[in-house]
């Protein structure tokens, strides 16, 4: 079907990101479109002894878009073509809405009226980090986890955040974006280099639906967008729930304007940029 289609472009995204055998995966890809440039693209940071090492500079691709500068440097540092490609979202989908339409949303989920929601969105392991939000619940936030479907769970975890008071949803969820605009801000407790993409797109989800976001230092997130107007950035749990208590008090949150320019038709044209040069 692939050699029926003719494409110009084929866009390979192995879930091992950038490893040797993903390199290799791609060349043999490759093979079977002959008159198409294969790109990788690799979403999440891995480290590489000397045997990859060498091995990634035999198979090194035409190009590997990644997420992040970090990643960006490392690969290229082997002699791989690199190009940025940012993560993207979908800024009609994930809008602030008004009060009135908050507090129907916080009805129709479940979610406690009157209560300052501090949300999260992601894997339910330790990897992530998400224990912090126990803190957060005993810091007088009502802490909200949705978990991952689509991922092994960590029951244990969930059972210890349920009994510190944390409302887990781990059922799929069609509407997500439900979630974040019954929030009042959004907290990114990761800090495990391989426990998100490097952009991860639930802040970028946040942020479009004009939420504060409190984040830990990851990825590009403190390089790529300033701090302030709603987005803070903490160097551990302490400093988190800090932060997120201080969110209380944003008046002027502007932290859709800073993702505007990531729409997903913005990031498509911008690798099909890459890819074709």
């Amino acid at each position: 079907r692939l050699v029926g289609f003719a494409p110009d472009v084929v866009l390979y995204i192995p879930t091992a990101s950038a490893t040797p055998f993903a390199m290799l995966r791609r060349r043999i890809l490759a093979g079977y479109v002959p008159t198409a440039r294969v790109v990788l693209v690799a979403l999440q940071p891995r480290t590489y002894g000397p045997l990859a090492r060498r091995a990634i500079r035999a198979l090194r691709p035409p190009l590997t878009l990644v997420p992040s500068r970090r990643m960006a440097e490392s690969l290229a540092g082997l002699g791989c073509r690199v190009g940025l490609m940012r993560s993207g979202v979908d800024l009609e989908r994930f809008a602030p809405v008004g009060a009135a339409e908050k507090l129907a949303m916080r009805a129709r989920l479940g979610l406690p009226a009157g209560a300052f929601i501090a949300l999260h969105v992601g894997h339910i392991n330790t990897g992530r980090n998400v224990q912090a939000l126990a803190q957060l619940q005993q810091a007088g936030c009502q802490a909200v986890l949705v978990g991952s479907t689509s991922t092994e769970q960590d029951d244990t975890l969930a059972q210890k955040l349920r009994q510190a008071g944390v409302i887990v949803v781990r059922t799929y969820v069609e509407r997500i974006e439900q979630y974040y605009q019954a929030a009042d801000c959004y907290v990114f407790p990761v800090t495990s280099d391989t426990g998100a993409i490097a952009v991860p797109l639930s802040v970028l989800e946040a942020m479009a639906c004009n939420l504060p976001v409190v984040t830990m230092p990851y990825g590009d997130l403190a390089s790529l967008f300033p701090t302030g107007g709603g987005l803070s950035v903490a160097r551990n749990d302490w400093e988190l729930v800090g932060q997120v208590m201080a969110a209380r008090q944003v008046s002027n949150v502007r932290t859709r304007e800073m993702v505007l320019p990531y729409s997903w038709a913005a990031v498509a044209a911008d690798v099909v940029r890459q890819a074709m040069t």
